[in-house]
């Protein structure tokens, strides 16, 4: 299936050009910045959340159901990527991220999942 990217942008109800200035991204603060910095990524659930989200998990509840998953699997944060092409989650560990790849790829086989380290 795919997310109709017209209809995604509408869901929103809101313009997506600003003039200068309106729209600030100073919302993290110093605790914040250093937890994450830390790999702390338990703090982004309720910091960063994709817009997009609302209207495809409702034209599309199995994408909640995806996100919830590898939250449930071990992943400490979990987002739509833009309009809906992917998910990803971030592990604090390597045996974790093996952990979340190995349940996913029993649930999910025909999905490709793909690990990478920073």
């Amino acid at each position: 299936f795919s997310i109709p990217t017209k209809e995604s942008y509408i869901s929103l109800n809101m313009t997506l050009q600003n003039t200068w200035g309106v729209k600030t991204w100073n919302f993290l603060g110093k605790d914040d910045v250093f937890n994450l910095e830390q790999g702390n990524w338990s703090l982004l659930k309720n910091k960063f959340i994709n817009d997009f989200e609302k209207f495809a998990f409702k034209t599309y509840p199995k994408l909640s159901v995806l996100k919830e998953n590898l939250y449930k699997a071990g992943c400490s944060y979990v987002s739509m990527t833009g309009t809906g092409s992917c998910f990803f989650g971030f592990t604090n560990d390597l045996d974790t991220l093996l952990e979340v790849q190995n349940t996913f790829s029993e649930i999910y086989p025909d999905h490709k999942i793909f690990h990478f380290n920073f």
